[in-house]
């Protein structure tokens, strides 16, 4: 995914040896046909494109690819092959909700809508990247109703299972959405893009939540090991995880930039919820 090595590139001044890797996987999409990512999900014979793309990680990993094509050599070949899946997004009965498992075609960037099944769960659409390359696309696109799309992805991520299966009409049985900390960055921007605090305030809950508890400072509990290898005594957060550590760190740094006009005082201000540590 170029847009993991971006900043890096151009803070080199533009790496020729970064930038061979940016071509290298431009065109990433097409060893899909061999290497379908969901082909152990569906038979071949029944599909009617020729492999598939969930809308995250896969699709939204072409698209940091191509957008850094478009951007380094003006290629506007690969500006339109992501306009192409962004239409076929909003054809989709719930849009960018809607999914994330697609049908896809290389040749054409055409995405094939399928039902509403998520392999290996919906939060890869917002842990992987795809949130920082949609909401820096967007204002590039002069695409309204994709804006509008990304808006509400970030607001059904933090509704309540019951709301989520009221605005999905149905099609969705509201579960699926968790870990809110990995969505945190995109609901930022739609609290920021809309100027709502209450959104604003649920990114918040959910940050200071997810990593501190109910009580605010249970998330920094250790425990002792006694003869852990070479140490008589290890103290350790035993909760903690790689995932769990990056995400909430990235998920931060994005979200301070986007409501830090809209942040309350202190972490005591944020009323604790069940959900915010789903």
């Amino acid at each position: 995914m170029a847009g993991h090595h971006r900043a890096l590139y151009y803070l080199m001044g533009g790496d020729f040896r970064i930038g061979d890797v940016f071509d290298d996987v431009l065109d990433a999409d097409f060893s899909t046909v061999e290497n379908d990512p969901l082909g152990f999900f569906y038979k071949k014979e029944e599909m009617k494109l020729p492999t598939h793309a969930r809308s995250g990680p896969d699709w939204s990993t072409y698209c940091s690819n191509w957008y850094t094509e478009w951007e380094r050599h003006g290629n506007t070949k690969y500006r339109d092959k992501i306009q192409t899946g962004i239409d076929d997004l909003k054809k989709a009965p719930l849009k960018m909700v809607s999914g994330s498992n697609f049908e896809y075609d290389p040749e054409t960037g055409h995405l094939g809508y399928i039902g509403e099944s998520a392999a290996g769960g919906s939060h890869l659409m917002v842990c992987m990247g795809g949130p920082e390359t949609w909401t820096e696309l967007e204002p590039l696109l002069h695409d309204k109703e994709f804006k509008n799309m990304l808006i509400s992805y970030a607001e059904f991520y933090y509704l309540t299972p019951e709301e989520k299966r009221i605005r999905a009409r149905g099609l969705i049985n509201g579960q699926g959405f968790v870990y809110p900390y990995m969505a945190a960055s995109l609901v930022g921007y739609a609290a920021r893009e809309t100027n709502n605090r209450d959104l604003a305030y649920k990114v918040w809950q959910v940050l200071i939540h997810s990593l501190a508890g109910e009580y605010k400072d249970e998330g920094f509990d250790s425990e002792i090991i006694e003869n852990y290898y070479n140490k008589e005594e290890l103290e350790e957060m035993f909760w903690i995880s790689t995932n769990f550590t990056a995400q909430w760190c990235l998920n931060t740094i994005v979200a301070l930039e986007y409501t830090k006009d809209m942040m309350l005082e202190s972490k005591e201000q944020y009323e604790f919820e069940p959900w915010t540590k789903m």
